[in-house]
């Protein structure tokens, strides 16, 4: 898909560029949201046209303060719900190019995915693949925008790329922790007294700050 993904990015940032020379600045979020959910849509074979919805859908995700933020997310989740169900019918009728067409043929050659399993796995793609990304592209942008130099060295050298992707998730990766477990038992873990019914949350973080790994945990070095 390197070919199709590269001319999806093509066309925003011509975009960007556009309005940079009309407006003086551009929001560089724009990009960054809408870049990752055209690949993932792509990448499902979901219609190009759908992609305005889903941002929709996807910013009431990030963070539920109020009972009617609450109401919100549940009424999405009833869209999203809907519509994914609604293109595995129609996948079954006009097979078309992706991910969730080759799911169906798994599904219509008797295997045991269900429509509910479908669209479980649409949703995860779509969604956890979506704001990871966003923030690894704005942040990762923010991150050479503070250390000059780094930025001038890639500049200078494209094929560091290749390294400067994981040094920036290292660096300010955007997923810091897991979601809460609840011990099923007592236990120890790693010295540790955990009683059953202790919440632990893993600092997925604290890997990226191993001083036997990486030395200068301040120093981005791509």
């Amino acid at each position: 898909m390197r070919d199709r993904v590269r001319s999806l990015a093509d066309e925003p940032l011509d975009e960007a560029v556009e309005k940079a020379r009309a407006n003086g600045s551009i929001d560089f979020l724009d990009f960054a949201c809408q870049f990752p959910l055209a690949v993932i849509c792509e990448l499902l074979g979901l219609p190009g046209e759908d992609r305005l919805k889903f941002t929709r859908w996807a910013s009431r995700f990030s963070s539920v303060n109020s009972l009617m933020g609450l109401l919100t997310r549940l009424l999405n989740l009833f869209k999203i719900n809907g519509y994914f169900h609604q293109q595995i019918r129609s996948w079954h009728e006009r097979p078309r190019q992706g991910l969730m067409s080759l799911l169906v043929e798994v599904q219509n050659s008797g295997d045991t995915l269900s429509d509910d399993e479908l669209s479980s796995m649409a949703f995860l793609l779509l969604f956890a693949g979506h704001e990871t990304t966003t923030h690894l592209i704005s942040g990762g942008l923010l991150t050479l925008l503070d250390h000059s130099q780094q930025k001038l060295e890639l500049m200078s050298d494209w094929e560091k790329g290749e390294t400067e992707v994981d040094e920036l998730l290292r660096f300010n990766t955007p997923v810091r922790f897991t979601k809460k477990r609840i011990a099923s038992r007592d236990m120890k873990f790693y010295g540790q007294d955990i009683k059953r019914g202790d919440y632990l949350i893993a600092m997925l973080a604290v890997a990226n700050s191993d001083l036997n790994r990486f030395g200068d945990l301040e120093l981005l070095d791509i």
